[in-house]
């Protein structure tokens, strides 16, 4: 056999998603391209047994090989730009839960169940996904996927202040190799910058940290953890149910805000367990009417707040988990 005299650059691979019709379903059509920062990192885990059975001898034969893709959980990560387009899917999946008056919010009685093989409804179902792999007929697709964790950062010292995700997708879907999908739709071009915060109709707030609300924002990070659970058989063992929020749907954030006398407090919160609201959105007057923004009304303080050396100023890094009332929002998001 000749030798591939063919290179690939890592730039050339890519990375699809498209909501499913029904549950668990693949779905090739109009899927949509995410501008991804490298290949896709897929954990295939599946059942494999390599050991020792009863035969001749001390050794492993080949006969003994085990391998099963069945009821076993694939994890896929990427990480990209994120754009207003990728983002509003990446939420509302994460969350389960549709936009609604231009916010995707999650309840302070949060619960969500989806059974395998029932309809989808937009974003808020299973999502399908694939590998492009740019040799051959070879891209790798997945069906039946939640988006189990997103971690959205902005940061003023990195790609110009604009808006990045890291994401986690899993699913108990078995891999499919084929060509990679025709047609799918060209990134978003509108990706939400820091800098926005800094409009003058624009507001970075922390209720409680100290004599004054406004803080000066220089990064944020926030964490939604959707703890997805596959249940039951399943044709082929991709399950019968999914449940988010198993045993609880976990929201954090690390908000990179400079120390001054309206940040000061920060460590005696933290001793006293005292409620911290965050509003940080771009211009507007409120959350459904404003370019994007993030919004928790009961967060606390999780961590020590120390100061760090931010282009020879001191900053602080305030961690806060968002928790739940009796009523209203855990949180929510203007994409």
């Amino acid at each position: 056999m000749a030798i591939d005299p063919t290179a690939y650059a890592l730039t050339e691979w890519r990375a699809a998603i498209v909501a499913e019709t029904t549950a668990g379903t693949i779905n090739k059509t109009s899927m949509q391209l995410v501008n991804i920062d490298g290949p896709a990192t897929i954990t295939r885990s599946p059942y494999l047994f390599t050991g020792v059975r009863s035969g001749a001898g001390r050794t492993a034969k080949a006969s003994d090989v085990y391998v099963s893709e069945q009821g076993q959980e694939k994890s896929i990560s990427i990480s990209g730009l994120f754009d207003k387009v990728v983002g509003k899917i990446l939420v509302e999946n994460c969350f389960g839960i549709a936009t609604e008056d231009n916010i995707i919010a999650l309840p302070y009685n949060y619960t969500n169940e989806l059974a395998l093989g029932t309809a989808c409804v937009g974003n808020t179902g299973t999502l399908s996904f694939v590998n492009i792999v740019p040799e051959g007929d070879n891209s790798e697709y997945y069906a039946g996927c939640i988006v189990d964790e997103l971690k959205i950062t902005m940061d003023t010292a990195s790609d110009g202040g604009r808006a990045k995700f890291d994401a986690t997708l899993k699913t108990r879907g078995n891999r499919s190799a084929a060509a990679a999908p025709t047609s799918p739709k060209a990134f978003g071009t509108t990706v939400p910058n820091i800098f926005s915060f800094g409009a003058a109709t624009a507001l970075v707030s922390f209720a409680t940290l100290g004599a004054a609300a406004d803080a000066i924002l220089d990064s944020l990070e926030l964490n939604f953890k959707a703890n997805a659970q596959w249940g039951g058989l399943g044709t082929d063992g991709v399950g019968q149910v999914i449940n988010r929020g198993m045993p609880e749907f976990e929201i954090t954030g690390i908000f990179g805000v400079k120390f001054d006398a309206n940040t000061v407090a920060s460590n005696t919160l933290y001793l006293a367990g005292t409620n911290v609201a965050v509003t940080i959105r771009a211009a507007g007057t409120g959350m459904s009417d404003c370019a994007y923004g993030f919004k928790g009304d009961y967060g606390v303080i999780t961590g020590d707040v120390n100061p760090e050396d931010v282009r020879s100023g001191a900053y602080v890094k305030v961690p806060v988990k968002f928790m739940a009332s009796t009523a209203g929002n855990i949180f929510e998001v203007n994409i």
